[in-house]
């Protein structure tokens, strides 16, 4: 399993958890080292060992290096999102550029990087969509046209590689990540098992 961004949450944490319990071996990225170490030396106190990999989401050729060193990907789960908290009125060329950058352009190159070994695998691509998507945010409006972007290419590449045994879902979360409530970081992990373990008809699921 490839997870491209930890996140800010606990998340990418329980994701983690959960498929290194179902016995895949993890590959985790990100463009911060320290805190990749950081991520590798929790896991190991848990008896979960993972690789660490940086990559620069901005640049092509990082992540076609950092994929080139993995033979087998099963499922990958892209978790990566540029956060910008600017009213869209203040909104700038320039800052949407970089934002799309990360957020979709990213997820479309780690997704070609990652076809061949999925296609080898039946596997599946899993993106981690948001509910702004659906109802956009004046304050955080760069997200907002970063995820309504990320989620109609889910809903295309889901299209185009139905007949090529390529599953691929979207969860969108419209709801604030909350321990102690109907969307933990457990709960919201345990989707994104149940996605890759049934691979329902629809593309999307929105909790």
């Amino acid at each position: 399993m490839v997870l491209i961004g930890l996140g800010k949450s606990e998340l990418g944490v329980k994701i983690i958890e959960k498929f290194s319990h179902e016995g895949f071996s993890i590959f985790l990225m990100g463009r911060n080292s320290a805190k990749l170490d950081i991520a590798q030396q929790n896991f190991k106190l848990k008896n979960i060992q993972i690789t660490t990999k940086k990559i620069d989401l901005n640049d092509s050729t990082s992540i076609k290096h950092a994929f080139s060193t993995i033979e087998n990907i099963d499922v990958l789960i892209y978790n990566a999102v540029a956060r910008r908290n600017t009213d869209a009125k203040e909104l700038s060329r320039k800052d949407v550029e970089k934002d799309f950058s990360i957020t979709v352009g990213g997820a479309i190159d780690c997704i070609q990087e990652s076809l061949t070994k999925l296609k080898a695998s039946n596997g599946s691509v899993i993106l981690t969509g948001g509910g702004v998507s659906l109802n956009p945010s004046v304050q955080n409006s760069s997200m907002s046209l970063d995820k309504a972007a990320l989620r109609n290419y889910a809903f295309s590449l889901a299209k185009s590689l139905q007949d090529e045994r390529v599953y691929v879902g979207t969860v969108t979360i419209t709801k604030a990540i909350e321990e102690e409530s109907a969307n933990s970081s457990q709960k919201v992990s345990d989707v994104y098992w149940e996605i890759y373990n049934n691979k329902p008809d629809k593309f999307e699921v929105i909790i």
